[in-house]
């Protein structure tokens, strides 16, 4: 009899000390855009580091961060996204910078920034231009007439006019195509030949290349800080003490050892988080003002729906 009661006692115990744990126990949903979190049968390095920034997350909450995966991307991602946050579906989604900048100042009070991405010690975004590297072309006006793909389309047009071309891409290109994808997918196309040019994140080329000998031949012949890098927004509802522990321990990664399955990639890329102040925006709505006061907007469009596959 005096077993049993103390098996009971250790076991009300065990219980009373277990249950504040088990009670706030929860569940947050994360939602990313297609380039990093499309599923498929071999996953893309964002794809991994998103998998594993979502359990090093919730292990910091003591819950489970659920990774939302989406093919989508660009303005259909922000849409589904913002849905997903007011409907309650989605707590966090990962956000591009130049997207943000078309929030109201209540929808980004409604949707704050949480964490930022450092690449290379920056906070801004460095986009380039690549070709092959035997082909011999050392400036953009030489590729004039030949084939290029892009993802997001502004991007190209940007690095173009910072070098003082000023035309739409159907006009200075051969030939251009519109294509979701990774950059080892790029990256694949210009040594096969497929195109001449394309244009993404430099870090995103420079950490995959590795996938394939080929591509130590691809080289960069036009750079410019684009926008703030990737981050993400919350729910301004969710609880208080959840966000400040999320963003005190993963700006503390390179000592918790709940970051240790995503330290090679913080590494790799020189980089690490920050938490995005307002005038961390700057360039990128410097950038979206041009844009709009250029009409790429519209072009982007015209040409997304004329060259979407």
């Amino acid at each position: 009899m005096k077993k049993h009661f103390v098996l009971f006692t250790v076991v009300f115990i065990s219980v009373a000390i277990l249950a504040p744990v088990i009670a706030s126990a929860k569940t947050y949903t994360i939602s990313l855009p297609g380039t990093f979190a499309v599923s498929g049968k071999s996953k893309s390095q964002m794809q991994v580091f998103a998998e594993e920034i979502a359990k090093a997350l919730g292990n910091v909450i003591g819950g489970d961060i659920k990774l939302d995966s989406t093919s989508l991307a660009e303005e259909d991602f922000m849409r589904y996204a913002v849905s997903g946050m007011v409907s309650k579906k989605i707590d966090i989604a990962g956000f591009s910078s130049d997207w943000y900048a078309k929030f109201t100042p209540q929808m980004r009070e409604k949707f704050p920034p949480l964490l930022g991405l450092l690449v290379n010690g920056k906070k801004n975004m460095n986009y380039c231009i690549y070709v092959r590297k035997e082909d011999g072309i050392k400036s953009v006006d030489q590729l004039k007439g030949k084939k290029a793909t892009t993802y997001t389309y502004k991007d190209m047009r940007y690095l173009l006019y910072k070098d003082g071309i000023d035309q739409p891409l159907e006009k200075f290109f051969g030939k251009v195509t519109y294509k979701l994808g990774v950059a080892p997918e790029f990256m694949a196309d210009l040594v096969d030949k497929k195109i001449d040019a394309f244009a993404t994140w430099d870090f995103l080329v420079d950490t995959a290349r590795g996938a394939d000998p080929r591509f130590k031949t691809i080289q960069p012949i036009a750079c410019n800080e684009y926008a703030m890098n990737s981050f993400m927004i919350y729910r301004n509802d969710l609880a208080p003490d959840d966000i400040s522990k999320l963003q005190k321990a993963a700006l503390n990664w390179e000592k918790d050892k709940r970051f240790n399955s995503v330290k090679f990639f913080f590494v790799a890329i020189k980089g690490g988080v920050f938490i995005p102040k307002p005038q961390d925006f700057e360039l990128t709505y410097a950038v979206d003002k041009l844009i709009e006061s250029k009409g790429w907007e519209n072009e982007r469009k015209t040409f997304i729906k004329k060259n979407s596959r």
